[in-house]
């Protein structure tokens, strides 16, 4: 069986039409039905988005007959590797900053994503979005933000932080002077304004967002 019908009997079978796993695996429906009419050929990434959806692996997707899909396509994916990344729960809010350890021994689960090969794996894991405050920028509540650990950011970067009266935060980051200001998209948040002397940390900068699965 080639890699497009293998999605399309899987997306069948769990029940989505082709714009519920378009939508939830971040594709166009046009790209995703060339896809199952073995019209395109989907990147690693694609692959693994698509396996996240319909709860299988890239391995069930690539089964024998679509090795050759995948030996054609090495090329685009040299220079990326595949990673295993932490996934933290929403942090109570009542936390020190120093009792949230983001190590894998407190990860809930994890999540394959695709990175370019020098990066370093040891530095990434995924936050659960805890409000809708970056929704113009596509991180909606619930969704997971993969996050690289940074002690500082560059300005316009969207980034994770911890203040001692909200907990964890998504914001963009600004820097004007000595005083720090973490941006909403969202008119129905405050911009934070953090002066120096302040007790907060920066967490780390946003990398992608996985949409969640409804």
């Amino acid at each position: 069986m080639k890699l497009g019908s293998i999605i399309r009997t899987l997306r069948l079978e769990r029940g989505f039409t082709l714009k519920e796993l378009a939508e939830r695996a971040r594709l166009s429906v046009s790209f995703l039905n060339d896809i199952e009419k073995g019209r395109s050929k989907p990147s690693l990434e694609t692959l693994i988005n698509i396996s996240r959806v319909l709860q299988t692996t890239p391995a069930v997707l690539l089964n024998e007959d679509c090795m050759q899909v995948a030996e054609e396509d090495k090329e685009s994916w040299y220079g990326s590797k595949v990673v295993r990344v932490p996934v933290f729960r929403e942090t109570s809010l009542n936390k020190s900053y120093d009792e949230m350890v983001f190590s894998k021994d407190n990860a809930s689960s994890y999540e394959m994503v695709v990175m370019e090969k020098e990066e370093n794996e040891e530095k990434l894991f995924f936050l659960y979005s805890p409000e809708d405050s970056m929704s113009i920028s596509r991180i909606h509540k619930g969704d997971l933000v993969l996050i690289k650990k940074a002690d500082l950011l560059e300005d316009g970067e969207i980034g994770a932080f911890w203040l001692p009266e909200q907990g964890v935060i998504i914001r963009r980051y600004f820097q004007y002077e000595s005083i720090m200001i973490l941006q909403a998209d969202s008119s129905h948040y405050r911009p934070v304004v953090i002066y120096p002397h302040s007790d907060y940390r920066v967490i780390g900068k946003a990398v992608k967002v996985l949409s969640k699965i409804k």
